[in-house]
């Protein structure tokens, strides 16, 4: 398990509530300790997850301590046109 990286240790402008926006996040692909702060921080964050694998980006976020609280939303190539982003 990757150590839960407290809040108290980041810099104080990585405290405030995200701006409404969009962020994409890279995940890591092998080491999971490759993970920034910024990405765990807009993960912990964010009011939605727009993710490709829920199975997958679950088990990041478990590893780094962070609720999911129902915010993840797959979406990938095969559900577009079910989640109304194809005309």
């Amino acid at each position: 398990k990757i150590p839960e990286i407290q809040e108290q240790s980041l810099p104080h402008a990585t405290l405030a509530a995200l701006e409404p926006a969009l962020y994409v996040v890279a995940t890591p692909l092998g080491n999971m300790e490759d993970i920034t702060h910024r990405a765990v921080r807009i993960l912990t964050k964010a009011d939605m997850l727009a993710v490709e694998d829920t199975r997958n980006t679950g088990k990041l976020l478990n590893m780094l301590g962070i609720p999911n609280e129902g915010r993840m939303r797959t979406h990938h190539a095969h559900n577009e046109r079910d989640a109304g982003n194809v005309e």
